[in-house]
Protein backbone atom coordinates (compact mmCIF):
# COMPACT_ATOMS: atom_id res chain seq x y z
CA UNK A 1 0.00 0.00 0.00
CA UNK A 2 2.08 2.91 -1.62
CA UNK A 3 1.52 6.16 0.01
CA UNK A 4 0.05 8.77 -3.06
CA UNK A 5 0.47 12.50 -3.53
CA UNK A 6 -3.34 13.79 -3.99
CA UNK A 7 -4.90 17.81 -5.22
CA UNK A 8 -8.87 17.62 -3.88
CA UNK A 9 -10.79 18.96 -5.90
CA UNK A 10 -14.66 19.75 -6.29
CA UNK A 11 -16.93 21.14 -8.62
CA UNK A 12 -20.00 23.20 -7.00
CA UNK A 13 -22.46 25.82 -8.56
CA UNK A 14 -23.19 29.25 -6.49
CA UNK A 15 -24.70 32.65 -7.25
CA UNK A 16 -21.92 35.77 -7.27
CA UNK A 17 -22.57 38.83 -4.69
CA UNK A 18 -21.10 42.04 -4.80
CA UNK A 19 -18.83 42.65 -2.24
CA UNK A 20 -19.87 46.15 -1.30
CA UNK A 21 -23.82 46.94 -1.98
CA UNK A 22 -23.96 50.41 -0.09
CA UNK A 23 -26.26 53.39 -0.50
CA UNK A 24 -25.25 56.70 -1.52
CA UNK A 25 -26.87 59.60 0.73
CA UNK A 26 -27.25 63.20 -0.39
CA UNK A 27 -24.61 65.51 1.30
CA UNK A 28 -26.41 68.54 1.34
CA UNK A 29 -30.37 69.49 0.89
CA UNK A 30 -30.68 71.25 -2.76
CA UNK A 31 -31.60 71.15 -6.67
CA UNK A 32 -29.70 68.42 -8.26
CA UNK A 33 -28.01 70.82 -11.48
CA UNK A 34 -26.03 68.56 -13.34
CA UNK A 35 -26.37 64.61 -13.31
CA UNK A 36 -23.59 62.57 -15.80
CA UNK A 37 -25.12 60.40 -19.11
CA UNK A 38 -23.91 57.55 -17.82
CA UNK A 39 -25.75 57.55 -14.37
CA UNK A 40 -28.11 54.39 -15.11
CA UNK A 41 -28.33 50.90 -14.04
CA UNK A 42 -25.42 48.55 -14.71
CA UNK A 43 -22.95 51.51 -15.94
CA UNK A 44 -19.32 50.99 -14.24
CA UNK A 45 -17.75 54.35 -12.87
CA UNK A 46 -14.34 54.24 -10.94
CA UNK A 47 -13.51 55.64 -7.97
CA UNK A 48 -14.26 59.05 -7.31
CA UNK A 49 -16.14 59.33 -10.77
CA UNK A 50 -18.16 62.72 -10.86
CA UNK A 51 -22.10 61.03 -11.02
CA UNK A 52 -24.20 64.55 -10.28
CA UNK A 53 -23.78 67.84 -8.91
CA UNK A 54 -26.26 70.04 -7.01
CA UNK A 55 -27.23 73.40 -7.96
CA UNK A 56 -24.67 75.87 -6.26
CA UNK A 57 -26.54 78.84 -6.79
CA UNK A 58 -28.21 78.90 -3.29
CA UNK A 59 -24.91 77.90 -1.99
CA UNK A 60 -22.93 80.72 -3.24
CA UNK A 61 -25.77 83.29 -2.26
CA UNK A 62 -25.40 81.82 0.95
CA UNK A 63 -22.08 82.24 1.48
CA UNK A 64 -21.92 85.92 0.16
CA UNK A 65 -25.07 86.58 3.15
CA UNK A 66 -23.17 85.15 5.74
CA UNK A 67 -19.99 86.68 4.74
CA UNK A 68 -21.80 90.09 4.87
CA UNK A 69 -23.22 89.40 7.99
CA UNK A 70 -19.73 88.75 9.50
CA UNK A 71 -18.74 91.68 8.36
CA UNK A 72 -21.55 93.35 10.12
CA UNK A 73 -20.87 91.42 13.37
CA UNK A 74 -16.90 92.54 13.26
CA UNK A 75 -17.79 96.34 12.91
CA UNK A 76 -20.43 95.61 15.41
CA UNK A 77 -17.56 94.56 17.71
CA UNK A 78 -14.72 96.94 17.05
CA UNK A 79 -17.39 100.07 17.90
CA UNK A 80 -18.15 98.27 21.14
CA UNK A 81 -14.59 98.12 22.15
CA UNK A 82 -13.88 101.69 20.99
CA UNK A 83 -17.11 102.40 23.72
CA UNK A 84 -15.61 100.04 26.42
CA UNK A 85 -12.09 101.89 26.18
CA UNK A 86 -13.89 104.99 26.39
CA UNK A 87 -15.88 104.04 28.90
CA UNK A 88 -12.83 102.90 31.09
CA UNK A 89 -10.70 105.67 30.35
CA UNK A 90 -13.83 107.94 32.00
CA UNK A 91 -13.70 106.18 34.70
CA UNK A 92 -10.35 106.09 35.14
CA UNK A 93 -9.08 107.52 39.19
CA UNK A 94 -13.01 106.94 39.81
CA UNK A 95 -14.55 104.60 43.01
CA UNK A 96 -15.52 101.83 41.44
CA UNK A 97 -20.06 101.24 41.77
CA UNK A 98 -21.88 98.10 41.27
CA UNK A 99 -22.92 99.11 37.95
CA UNK A 100 -19.73 99.50 37.04
CA UNK A 101 -19.62 96.21 34.34
CA UNK A 102 -22.79 98.36 32.97
CA UNK A 103 -21.14 101.65 32.84
CA UNK A 104 -18.02 100.17 31.48
CA UNK A 105 -19.99 98.40 28.64
CA UNK A 106 -18.45 94.64 29.61
CA UNK A 107 -21.71 92.74 28.83
CA UNK A 108 -22.39 95.00 25.23
CA UNK A 109 -18.59 93.60 24.61
CA UNK A 110 -18.91 90.10 25.73
CA UNK A 111 -22.69 90.21 23.35
CA UNK A 112 -20.86 91.62 20.36
CA UNK A 113 -17.76 88.57 20.49
CA UNK A 114 -20.18 86.07 20.66
CA UNK A 115 -22.30 87.67 17.74
CA UNK A 116 -18.78 87.40 15.80
CA UNK A 117 -18.22 84.05 16.92
CA UNK A 118 -21.50 82.36 15.87
CA UNK A 119 -21.36 84.47 12.05
CA UNK A 120 -17.43 82.88 12.11
CA UNK A 121 -18.74 79.48 12.88
CA UNK A 122 -22.20 80.22 10.55
CA UNK A 123 -19.41 80.89 7.63
CA UNK A 124 -17.67 78.22 7.52
CA UNK A 125 -20.50 75.88 7.61
CA UNK A 126 -22.03 77.69 4.43
CA UNK A 127 -18.22 77.15 2.84
CA UNK A 128 -18.22 73.60 4.06
CA UNK A 129 -21.75 73.39 2.23
CA UNK A 130 -20.39 74.65 -0.87
CA UNK A 131 -17.89 72.25 -1.28
CA UNK A 132 -19.91 69.39 -0.97
CA UNK A 133 -22.40 69.86 -3.87
CA UNK A 134 -20.40 67.10 -5.76
CA UNK A 135 -21.63 63.52 -5.60
CA UNK A 136 -19.04 61.12 -6.55
CA UNK A 137 -18.30 57.22 -6.80
CA UNK A 138 -16.76 56.17 -3.33
CA UNK A 139 -15.56 53.11 -4.45
CA UNK A 140 -15.53 51.36 -8.17
CA UNK A 141 -19.27 50.79 -8.69
CA UNK A 142 -22.46 50.22 -10.26
CA UNK A 143 -25.57 52.25 -9.87
CA UNK A 144 -28.80 49.24 -9.85
CA UNK A 145 -31.62 52.43 -8.85
CA UNK A 146 -31.51 55.66 -8.25
CA UNK A 147 -33.18 59.49 -8.21
CA UNK A 148 -30.77 61.31 -9.58
CA UNK A 149 -32.56 63.48 -12.09
CA UNK A 150 -31.71 67.72 -13.30
CA UNK A 151 -34.23 69.42 -10.66
CA UNK A 152 -34.71 67.41 -8.37
CA UNK A 153 -35.06 68.13 -4.73
CA UNK A 154 -32.56 66.07 -2.34
CA UNK A 155 -32.85 66.56 1.34
CA UNK A 156 -29.31 65.77 3.43
CA UNK A 157 -29.02 62.39 4.78
CA UNK A 158 -31.50 60.85 1.87
CA UNK A 159 -29.82 58.21 0.14
CA UNK A 160 -30.05 58.86 -3.22
CA UNK A 161 -28.76 55.68 -4.99
CA UNK A 162 -28.41 52.34 -4.13
CA UNK A 163 -24.60 51.00 -5.42
CA UNK A 164 -22.79 47.86 -5.78
CA UNK A 165 -19.23 47.31 -6.15
CA UNK A 166 -17.89 46.61 -9.90
CA UNK A 167 -14.66 44.36 -10.11
CA UNK A 168 -14.50 43.21 -6.56
CA UNK A 169 -17.11 40.01 -6.17
CA UNK A 170 -17.51 37.08 -3.71
CA UNK A 171 -19.54 34.08 -3.66
CA UNK A 172 -20.43 32.59 -0.34
CA UNK A 173 -20.67 28.42 -0.89
CA UNK A 174 -21.34 26.12 1.76
CA UNK A 175 -20.01 22.93 1.82
CA UNK A 176 -20.05 19.70 3.47
CA UNK A 177 -17.81 18.06 6.00
CA UNK A 178 -16.91 15.79 3.84
CA UNK A 179 -15.88 18.87 1.30
CA UNK A 180 -14.24 20.85 4.11
CA UNK A 181 -12.09 17.66 4.65
CA UNK A 182 -10.77 17.18 1.19
CA UNK A 183 -10.07 21.06 0.58
CA UNK A 184 -9.14 21.84 4.30
CA UNK A 185 -6.74 18.81 5.64
CA UNK A 186 -6.34 18.65 9.62
CA UNK A 187 -3.36 19.46 9.45
CA UNK A 188 -3.44 22.56 8.37
CA UNK A 189 -5.43 24.03 11.50
CA UNK A 190 -7.60 27.08 10.07
CA UNK A 191 -8.12 28.50 6.92
CA UNK A 192 -6.49 31.47 6.06
CA UNK A 193 -6.15 33.95 2.74
CA UNK A 194 -5.90 31.33 -0.88
CA UNK A 195 -5.18 28.43 1.95
CA UNK A 196 -7.90 27.18 -0.94
CA UNK A 197 -7.98 28.40 -5.05
CA UNK A 198 -10.06 27.82 -7.63
CA UNK A 199 -11.85 29.32 -11.09
CA UNK A 200 -15.25 30.22 -11.88
CA UNK A 201 -16.74 29.91 -14.79
CA UNK A 202 -19.56 32.24 -16.33
CA UNK A 203 -22.00 30.95 -19.04
CA UNK A 204 -19.80 32.20 -21.70
CA UNK A 205 -17.35 29.69 -21.12
CA UNK A 206 -15.06 32.70 -19.27
CA UNK A 207 -12.81 31.95 -16.23
CA UNK A 208 -12.03 34.21 -13.42
CA UNK A 209 -9.75 33.35 -10.50
CA UNK A 210 -10.98 32.76 -7.09
CA UNK A 211 -9.28 32.78 -3.54
CA UNK A 212 -10.59 31.93 0.01
CA UNK A 213 -10.75 34.86 1.98
CA UNK A 214 -12.65 33.47 5.53
CA UNK A 215 -15.48 30.92 6.99
CA UNK A 216 -18.53 32.61 7.91
CA UNK A 217 -21.24 31.61 10.10
CA UNK A 218 -23.38 28.51 9.54
CA UNK A 219 -25.59 28.82 6.20
CA UNK A 220 -28.82 28.12 7.70
CA UNK A 221 -29.82 26.47 11.40
CA UNK A 222 -30.81 23.69 9.41
CA UNK A 223 -27.68 22.02 7.71
CA UNK A 224 -25.11 24.04 10.08
CA UNK A 225 -23.39 23.75 7.29
CA UNK A 226 -19.98 26.69 7.62
CA UNK A 227 -19.61 29.02 4.46
CA UNK A 228 -16.26 29.27 2.61
CA UNK A 229 -16.30 33.23 1.47
CA UNK A 230 -14.76 33.35 -2.36
CA UNK A 231 -13.15 36.47 -3.67
CA UNK A 232 -12.95 37.26 -7.42
CA UNK A 233 -10.75 40.10 -8.31
CA UNK A 234 -11.50 40.93 -12.17
CA UNK A 235 -9.83 42.85 -14.51
CA UNK A 236 -9.80 46.43 -15.41
CA UNK A 237 -10.57 45.37 -18.98
CA UNK A 238 -13.73 42.58 -18.08
CA UNK A 239 -15.79 44.11 -15.28
CA UNK A 240 -18.75 43.54 -17.48
CA UNK A 241 -17.80 39.60 -17.72
CA UNK A 242 -19.02 38.77 -14.43
CA UNK A 243 -21.36 40.58 -12.85
CA UNK A 244 -23.56 40.35 -9.33
CA UNK A 245 -26.20 37.56 -9.70
CA UNK A 246 -24.61 35.71 -12.34
CA UNK A 247 -25.03 31.65 -12.10
CA UNK A 248 -21.37 29.84 -12.09
CA UNK A 249 -19.59 27.39 -11.93
CA UNK A 250 -17.24 27.54 -9.06
CA UNK A 251 -14.32 24.57 -9.38
CA UNK A 252 -12.27 25.12 -6.12
CA UNK A 253 -9.01 23.09 -5.28
CA UNK A 254 -7.43 22.48 -1.71
CA UNK A 255 -3.30 22.13 -1.16
CA UNK A 256 -1.62 19.21 -2.76
CA UNK A 257 -1.60 16.52 0.49
CA UNK A 258 0.94 13.96 0.53
CA UNK A 259 1.81 10.59 1.84
CA UNK A 260 -1.73 9.58 1.33
CA UNK A 261 -3.24 5.91 1.36
CA UNK A 262 -5.81 5.60 -1.26
CA UNK A 263 -8.43 2.13 -1.12
CA UNK A 264 -11.76 1.27 -2.45
CA UNK A 265 -13.92 3.20 -0.37
CA UNK A 266 -15.86 -0.21 -0.18
CA UNK A 267 -13.73 -1.51 1.56
CA UNK A 268 -14.32 -0.30 4.56
CA UNK A 269 -17.12 -1.55 6.84
CA UNK A 270 -19.79 0.12 8.73
CA UNK A 271 -18.24 0.37 12.18
CA UNK A 272 -14.80 1.83 9.80
CA UNK A 273 -12.32 -0.92 9.83
CA UNK A 274 -10.51 -2.53 6.88
CA UNK A 275 -9.96 -6.35 6.11
CA UNK A 276 -6.22 -7.03 4.23
CA UNK A 277 -4.22 -9.41 3.92
CA UNK A 278 0.04 -8.95 3.29
CA UNK A 279 1.47 -10.42 0.02
CA UNK A 280 3.31 -12.55 1.70
CA UNK A 281 0.82 -14.72 3.67
CA UNK A 282 -3.09 -15.01 3.08
CA UNK A 283 -4.42 -14.34 6.74
CA UNK A 284 -7.04 -11.77 7.44
CA UNK A 285 -6.18 -8.93 9.58
CA UNK A 286 -8.33 -5.78 10.23
CA UNK A 287 -7.22 -2.30 11.31
CA UNK A 288 -10.05 0.79 12.11
CA UNK A 289 -9.30 3.41 10.04
CA UNK A 290 -10.01 7.45 9.82
CA UNK A 291 -10.57 8.81 6.61
CA UNK A 292 -9.27 12.23 5.94
CA UNK A 293 -11.52 12.16 2.95
CA UNK A 294 -13.40 10.23 0.19
CA UNK A 295 -13.66 11.51 -4.10
CA UNK A 296 -14.42 9.57 -6.80
CA UNK A 297 -14.64 6.04 -5.09
CA UNK A 298 -11.91 6.25 -2.98
CA UNK A 299 -11.30 6.32 0.50
CA UNK A 300 -7.83 8.37 1.55
CA UNK A 301 -6.11 7.52 4.80
CA UNK A 302 -3.24 8.93 6.80
CA UNK A 303 -0.27 7.22 6.01
CA UNK A 304 1.10 4.26 7.82
CA UNK A 305 -2.54 3.34 8.54
CA UNK A 306 -1.86 0.18 6.51
CA UNK A 307 0.97 -1.75 5.81
CA UNK A 308 3.04 -1.28 2.70
CA UNK A 309 2.84 -5.49 1.42
CA UNK A 310 -0.95 -4.91 2.15
CA UNK A 311 -3.84 -6.03 -0.07
CA UNK A 312 -7.37 -4.64 0.70
CA UNK A 313 -10.41 -6.39 0.86
CA UNK A 314 -13.41 -4.91 -1.25
CA UNK A 315 -16.94 -5.69 -0.03
CA UNK A 316 -16.13 -7.19 3.14
CA UNK A 317 -18.10 -9.61 5.06
CA UNK A 318 -19.30 -9.15 8.42
CA UNK A 319 -18.68 -13.05 9.39
CA UNK A 320 -15.21 -12.46 8.50
CA UNK A 321 -12.43 -13.50 11.98
CA UNK A 322 -9.05 -12.47 12.40
CA UNK A 323 -6.44 -15.07 11.14
CA UNK A 324 -8.68 -16.62 8.68
CA UNK A 325 -7.15 -18.18 5.28
CA UNK A 326 -7.85 -17.24 2.14
CA UNK A 327 -7.35 -16.93 -1.08
CA UNK A 328 -6.42 -13.77 -2.73
CA UNK A 329 -8.02 -12.51 -6.05
CA UNK A 330 -6.22 -9.38 -6.98
CA UNK A 331 -8.98 -6.91 -8.36
CA UNK A 332 -8.51 -3.77 -10.81
CA UNK A 333 -7.31 -1.75 -8.00
CA UNK A 334 -4.96 -4.08 -6.96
Amino acid sequence: MKAVSFTPEITRHATVRPRIERSLFAPVSGQIGWVSEHVVPGHYFSAESLLAQIDAGPFVSAVAEAEAQLAASELSLLQEERSAKLARARRAGTTVSEAAPLVLREPYLHSARLRRDADKEALDATRADLEKLDLRAPFPLMITSHKLYPGAYVTAGDPVAELISAGDLVIDLPLTQDEWAQLVPRNLGQITANTIVGQVKNDRGQRFDVFSERILAASDDITKQPVLRLGIELPQDQLHALLPGAFVQVVLRGPTQVSLQKTPASARTLDNRIWYVLSDENLLRSTSVSVNFEQDGHSFLPEGTLPENAQVLVNPLSRYAAGERVTVKVGSDG
